[in-house]
């Protein structure tokens, strides 16, 4: 099989990321969170690529640098909410003739290499694999080929849309792999359980 990843990130810019987090610490401290996550998803990125040979893309919300992150190809998300972008970068892929396609965002800390290469190898069976993030999203979603209705009619941004998704494969007969749940780092309480560990990270 041919593998690629996807890896959605924005811009590190005060006032424009970790929102919610900010609310509590700042935006400076907000943003010094997000430049730490940056930086070990790359970390993870790398390693993964080291055991599992995968092409990887880096989509960015808006405007990417004109340098590459971690060493590959920038590209910008297109589209009008979440959900579309998503979509879209996925059917990308899957046009340039990967058969297993896998999207990580870049919020969190708890995600591994394994967790990786686990998604590629439930590709090989399964038509879709998710990680699923204790706040009701997912950290991680894969498939085989474009499957739109993953992505339609999703309350975004809300504890909802882990399982309107699983809602979805259910209903059009997709099978499923689930890797294990982890936590994003979205607001102060994750902050505070994620404190040791960010402290690890030097930028």
């Amino acid at each position: 099989m041919q593998n690629s990843l996807i890896v959605f990130v924005k811009n590190p810019i005060e006032g424009q990321v970790k929102t919610r987090l900010a609310a509590s610490t700042g935006h400076p401290a907000a943003t010094v969170v997000y430049r730490k996550l940056l930086k070990h998803t790359g970390s993870v990125v790398n390693s993964s690529q080291q055991i599992y040979d995968f092409y990887c893309q880096v989509y960015y919300a808006s405007a990417p640098p004109n340098t590459p992150t971690w060493g590959y190809e920038n590209q910008v998300q297109r589209g009008d909410d979440l959900g579309q972008r998503m979509q879209n970068a996925l059917a990308e892929h899957h046009a340039k003739g990967y058969d297993a396609a896998v999207l990580i965002g870049s919020d969190c800390l708890e995600i591994g290499p394994h967790h990786l290469t686990a998604a590629f190898e439930a590709l090989k069976t399964y038509d879709v694999v998710i990680g699923p993030a204790n706040d009701g999203g997912y950290y991680l979603i894969g498939t085989t080929k474009p499957l739109p209705y993953l992505f339609e009619g999703i309350h975004w941004s809300s504890a909802t849309v882990l399982s309107e998704t699983l809602l979805k494969i259910k209903a059009n007969q997709a099978s499923l792999y689930l890797l294990e749940s982890l936590n994003d780092l979205d607001d102060y309480e994750d902050y505070r359980k994620a404190k040791k560990r960010l402290r690890k990270i030097e930028i």
